[in-house]
């Protein structure tokens, strides 16, 4: 609720990798910066792998979506970052778990199609 105020920072990140943490191997979390910087941390303090951010999903495995509404995140925004959609007639993806501003998603590999890489602007 609007009215409640929001934990303090390092125990949002320490309970959202508590559920980082419950993933199984093949897992992936997608995220924008600058909310990368403190997962990245809390991970490596929980001797979990980095490459939890890095890798690409496999097909069995679970998207884990962090969207970090304070920084004016958006589901649609993170998915950019990552050159990501969901599939078409895919059901909205409901909340697993919120701390404060921030909100963890979760959907199906299969949820997910990879979009061709933006092309960038050249400088000429």
């Amino acid at each position: 609720p609007a009215d409640q105020a929001a934990p303090a920072p390092g125990r949002r990140w320490r309970r959202g990798s508590r559920v980082a943490g419950a993933r199984i191997t093949g897992d992936r979390v997608f995220l924008q910066g600058p909310t990368d910087g403190p997962l990245f941390y809390h991970l490596q303090r929980r001797g979990m792998p980095s490459e939890l951010l890095t890798r690409p999903p496999e097909p069995a495995g679970r998207c884990w979506i962090l969207v970090n509404r304070h920084h004016g995140q958006t589901l649609a925004s993170v998915l950019q970052v990552n050159e990501l959609a969901l599939r078409d007639g895919i059901p909205p993806l409901r909340p697993v778990a919120e701390f404060g501003e921030a909100v963890i998603l979760q959907a199906a590999t299969d949820d997910l199609i990879l979009l061709p890489p933006t092309p960038k602007k050249s400088s000429a």
